[in-house]
């Protein structure tokens, strides 16, 4: 009896190891299996249980799992997906079931998966969000890309087109500018009289004293 016992925790332990190796997969589309470039993954925590994938009914493997966690494939494009929280032992074995939420009702969880991505898909209770403790679901799912698509390129931003050099319009060579000359003084045609007053005063600024007083005894001769 002893042996036996302990055969049967042996395969036991064997069990759960084997089942903590690697995360179930759920197939959460229709038709024949598809390679993994033309999926979307999504990883989803033991404690939330998924109905159906954009329509399409999936198996409920949580109350049969060892892992924390499980993948649902399926199509890229928008989803729409049926999922509750469940959660018996949420706040531990003596946890007040009446101030813990261990269930929901099942709700819509919309979100856009693309080809070749994996996401990863969160549940919020009361405990990690006080917020929720007073709403009307007491629970809130999220969805969140957890690594970019193998062979997506980063987008970039447009570059403006250029036209070839020969269709460039060619802008005609800026002329220097030419500062005209300064216009030239031209005076006014002198009479004789002026010219004769211009030189009587050089002529006085010439002479010398007796000169000057000879010219003016010879002015008071003058009519």
């Amino acid at each position: 009896m002893n042996k036996l016992l302990t055969l049967s925790c042996a395969l036991a332990a064997v069990s759960l190891a084997s089942g903590c190796a690697t995360a179930p997969f759920v197939k959460g589309y229709p038709g024949a299996e598809r390679p993994a470039v033309q999926l979307a993954a999504v990883t989803v925590p033991t404690s939330v249980e998924v109905r159906t994938v954009n329509g399409e009914k999936v198996p409920n493997l949580t109350y049969k799992l060892y892992t924390k966690q499980y993948t649902v494939a399926t199509l890229p494009g928008d989803q729409t997906w049926s999922v509750r929280y469940s959660n018996p032992m949420a706040g531990g074995y003596y946890a007040d079931p009446t101030s813990v939420v261990t269930e929901s009702r099942w709700m819509d969880l919309r979100f856009r998966a693309d080809a070749g991505q994996t996401y990863s898909l969160k549940v919020f209770t009361p405990t990690d969000d006080l917020t929720l403790r007073h709403g009307h679901n007491q629970v809130r799912f999220s969805v969140a890309a957890e690594q970019a698509p193998a062979g997506s390129a980063s987008p970039r931003a447009p570059v403006a087109a250029v036209p070839p050099p020969s269709a460039l319009p060619v802008a005609p060579p800026s002329a220097t500018p030419v500062t005209p000359p300064p216009a030239t003084h031209v005076e006014a045609p002198q009479t004789i009289e002026a010219a004769a007053l211009k030189q009587l005063q050089s002529w006085w600024q010439a002479a010398g004293p007796q000169e000057r007083q000879a010219f003016r005894a010879w002015l008071q001769t003058q009519p």
